[in-house]
């Protein structure tokens, strides 16, 4: 939803639940973004205030901004979002045009949020360049990489195995052969 399509509502919202127009102290989370400003004009029109920044990079809330915000206003608002970019010609999320970058750049979602989801990615991307699926004798394999049978780690991308893999009737995977650094499975009849 486009955000002036968004306040008005989240304005109208808060005052079907009592909040007082004019005594309402609007405070944002947004990225420390260029992107932000149409967003906080929004604000500060529908809720007759100058939003509180109660953000990080990252539109990380500040959790130590209670107190100096709940001084300014008798209802608070706290609205929280990161930005992602919206392209209105093709209808897509995700891409935001930087102006005021020298080359004028198109780029993705809130860097921030991007090196979150980096980690994630390269665990998803390591996941699917080391399983494959093949057919052998009429038969559907899967080869896993050891690193990804490690259940007993506490962190990274676990495999549902009992979804993609034969297992025993405790849940073990029961591997066909090994290879040098995988193992070879019969396919689950679900995959």
């Amino acid at each position: 939803m486009r955000y002036s399509r968004f306040m008005p509502r989240a304005c109208n919202l808060a005052k079907s639940l009592g909040f007082k127009h004019g005594k309402i102290m609007p405070s944002r989370a947004f990225c420390s973004d260029e992107s932000q400003g149409y967003p906080i004009i929004l604000i500060a029109k529908h809720f007759g205030s100058f939003p509180f920044n109660h953000g990080l990079v990252g539109s990380i809330v500040a959790t130590d901004q209670q107190a100096p915000h709940a001084h300014h206003g008798r209802d608070l608002v706290i609205i929280q979002a990161s930005h992602v970019g919206y392209e209105p010609e093709n209808r897509k999320f995700g891409v935001y045009r930087r102006l005021q970058a020298e080359a004028k750049s198109e780029t993705s979602s809130c860097g921030k949020i991007c090196g979150a989801l980096d980690w994630y990615l390269h665990e998803y991307e390591f996941a699917r360049n080391n399983i494959f699926l093949y057919q052998e004798n009429g038969q559907n394999k899967v080869v896993i990489d050891n690193l990804l049978l490690h259940a007993e780690r506490d962190e990274g991308l676990l495999l549902r195995l009992d979804k993609i893999i034969d297992v025993d009737t405790f849940g073990n995977p029961v591997p066909e052969s090994s290879r040098s650094t995988a193992k070879v499975f019969h396919a689950s009849p679900a995959s």
